[in-house]
């Protein structure tokens, strides 16, 4: 469906206001029909900088490529999911004395920004 509209390489990219606009669809279904697309073995990449957008794969590289940027997003995620575990014991958070809190007299108490 989605790949049916779109051009091979990146300098084909389109954005997802493009295919919005073409399709009719809402940019959360536009990406699940990519994300469906992907997962069905359609080269599906996507692009961040210029140009930007979703656009297949016209080389085996270009699929290699976003690939590994798949993977260190995967990365990222799994050491932010580890900070979010391990901060379990820390609830309900209190967060540590600075010297200027023990000067103030704040205890320092609660959750930043109350």
């Amino acid at each position: 469906m989605i790949y049916e509209i779109l051009g091979e390489g990146l300098e084909r990219a389109k954005t997802a206001r493009e295919l919005q606009d073409l399709l009719g669809m809402t940019r959360r279904e536009v990406t699940r029909q990519v994300e469906r697309e992907r997962r069905d073995g359609i080269p599906i990449c996507a692009s961040v900088a210029d140009p930007r957008g979703y656009y297949l794969a016209a080389t085996p590289e270009e699929m290699e490529s976003y690939c590994s940027r798949l993977e260190h997003r995967l990365k990222e995620v799994g050491r932010t999911l580890a900070g979010c575990r391990a901060s379990l014991g820390a609830i309900p958070f209190v967060p540590p004395l600075k010297e200027r809190d023990v000067q103030s007299g704040n205890d320092g108490g609660g959750y930043p920004g109350r």
